[in-house]
């Protein structure tokens, strides 16, 4: 059945106010940005400009369903749900409201979820200055296999469980992460105030190296090979995690030329933009070699003085990118440069606490290893039974 011929509420675009900070009596509203991937809302929460009167055709009520029609996000649906709090949503969004005697609501909802609803938002697009699908669109060519109500809402419930697993494993993973800041703190302190009163040392004199990657003629886009040896790229070195995607490789030849700047595994890994400006992480060990590319800084810590696991703490640490902010240029894409992080000086604390932190990691890490084949397991489950939603196999 159409998208339209189920609702009470067809196709309505938001309203085009700004976004100002949030304040007591203001409803959220809710931007194209705000939704996540999964369909969430994020934490950043604004307040529409304007008067209250001017804001209510365009509240939202418990179900609604909002469709993002334009940019990279294109797509991405959000249900909302009263315990959002008051909101009015935003231009670049559309509504629908699923009429509860034909649909519903979450069935509809986790119909966006599946890769047929995803294959119909790629045949739709229409490409001007960016994607786009319209109101239009969405009301009277998006189609839903409806089942009579009843199985509509067995199917929602069951799906709520699986997804209540997945969101389960996804908030232990975020205890993970925020744990090892937390352990770092509680170890060592604010490395830029050093309440502690470590012996501070430059950076240089507790690495055996520190250096950035190839910049210009030395690693071009013609370089580039199916495979090779791995290159780490500023999309690879996440807070704390190397995100193994993205991936590029040099011939065999070419690196011979610049295997200078080659990396292994013991070394410390430090992107010097983007977002955030400064954020680090380990060189995985199943890699054993790679290049790092421009803007990549290699930092190899100097053996019984300073261990990767607390370098990697160190460069992540929030008062260590508010001390990088005054040392950052760049008009567009702010940076900072290897020469400026060789000259600062770092509090190192004894050898011995350190090797205690890394052991303390090394166990989390394995815990957080278990936490992430389960939520592989939950996601597995939860696009299974998505699967099995739409194709009949869960409506008896």
């Amino acid at each position: 059945m159409k998208l339209a011929d189920l609702s009470l509420r067809k196709g309505e675009y938001g309203g085009g106010f700004s976004a100002v900070d949030h304040f007591d009596g203001a409803p959220r509203y809710i931007r194209i940005t705000d939704i996540t991937d999964n369909g969430d809302l994020t934490t950043d929460v604004k307040a529409p400009s304007g008067r209250p009167d001017e804001w209510a055709q365009y509240e939202l009520a418990h179900g609604d369903l909002l469709f993002a029609r334009s940019g990279a996000t294109v797509g991405k649906a959000l249900l909302f749900d009263q315990a959002m709090g008051p909101s009015v949503y935003a231009g670049y969004l559309i509504r629908f409201r699923v009429d509860p005697k034909v649909a519903d609501p979450k069935y509809v909802h986790y119909y966006t979820k599946t890769p047929a609803y995803w294959q119909w938002v790629l045949s739709k697009q229409r490409v001007v200055a960016q994607p786009n699908i319209n109101a239009q669109q969405y009301g009277y060519e998006l189609d839903i296999p409806l089942p009579p109500i009843p199985t509509q809402r067995r199917i929602a419930a069951v799906l709520d469980k699986a997804q209540a697993l997945v969101a389960n494993d996804r908030r232990t993973l975020a205890v993970y992460d925020q744990l090892a800041k937390s352990l770092f703190l509680e170890m060592f302190g604010d490395p830029v105030r050093n309440e502690r009163g470590w012996e501070k040392k430059s950076m240089r004199d507790v690495v055996e190296r520190i250096s950035d990657g190839p910049f210009g003629s030395n690693l071009k886009s013609d370089h580039y090979a199916e495979a090779g040896v791995r290159v780490v790229r500023l999309s690879n070195v996440g807070v704390g995690v190397f995100i193994d995607e993205d991936k590029a490789y040099v011939r065999e030849d070419h690196f011979e030329k610049i295997k200078k700047y080659s990396c292994g595994p013991g070394d410390v890994l430090v992107a010097t933009m983007g977002t955030p400006n400064i954020r680090a992480c380990k060189f995985p060990d199943h890699l054993k070699l790679a290049i790092h590319k421009a803007d990549n800084i290699l930092v190899r810590p100097r053996n019984g003085v300073v261990v990767d696991d607390y370098m990697v703490g160190l460069f992540n640490s929030p008062s260590v990118l508010s001390m990088a902010e005054n040392d950052m240029h760049g008009q567009t894409r702010t940076r900072i440069s290897m020469g400026q992080i060789a000259k600062w000086e770092i509090p190192v604390p004894p050898i011995s606490v350190q090797i205690r932190y890394q052991k303390a990691i090394a166990a989390q890490e394995r815990l957080k290893l278990s936490s992430e084949a389960s939520l592989r397991r939950s996601e597995g489950l939860f696009g299974s039974l998505l699967q099995g939603a739409f194709s009949g196999e869960l409506g008896g």
